[in-house]
């Protein structure tokens, strides 16, 4: 059995997917920090025989990605399951194979946005980071602009879940090179002064 989580966006989810292929998903009304590991818990007679877990790694909420890492490697651990990151934009993006040229963004804050390149559903280069006023003209080099959030600057919304980290995976497969099992995050740290 696969097991994934995601909690990139502001919708936590997990699926799991069994030998026979059917994808069981379940989506989760309230944080991931407080949501992920109760639902777990409370559906753990699905979770039989997991064989492999695979988590959503971003780019997106940091601290919802980190809680679905630490779930899935305590899970692991638990489980004796093998573990691999795989990015959340993907599976957007695999939903949207048929445009040309797909930009996938999302909220970066301090006024900044992750922005990731598609040809056809295939990712073009690494995702990066652009500040509010270079927008305008990524979004307009961008066959469609798509975010995995509601967000008035980017056209169109398209929900991501666990699930399509599943359907992505099993069509693409694993990127060629692996992830590092924590958040895609670009940026250097905040420190905080005394």
């Amino acid at each position: 059995m696969l097991l994934a989580i995601d909690a990139s966006t502001s919708i936590t989810s997990w699926a799991t997917q069994s030998k026979d292929g059917t994808i069981t998903e379940f989506f989760l009304k309230d944080r991931a920090s407080s949501a992920l590991a109760a639902s777990l818990q409370k559906h753990r007679d699905l979770l039989t025989e997991v064989e492999e877990i695979i988590v959503g790694v971003g780019p997106g909420s940091f601290s919802g990605i980190r809680v679905a890492v630490a779930t899935a490697q305590g899970l692991s651990t638990v489980w004796n399951a093998s573990i691999r990151g795989v990015r959340s934009s993907n599976a957007l993006a695999w939903k949207m194979k048929h445009v040309s040229y797909l930009g996938v963004f999302a909220d970066a804050r301090r006024h900044q946005y992750f922005f990731t390149p598609y040809k056809e559903g295939a990712l073009i280069e690494p995702t990066q980071v652009l500040d509010t006023k270079l927008l305008e003209d990524y979004l307009s080099k961008c066959s469609l602009a798509i975010s995995a959030e509601k967000d008035a600057n980017i056209p169109e919304s398209v929900s991501l879940s666990a699930g399509d980290l599943i359907r992505h995976d099993c069509n693409f497969g694993p990127e060629k090179k692996s992830l590092i099992l924590e958040p895609i995050h670009l940026r250097p740290s905040i420190t905080l002064k005394k």
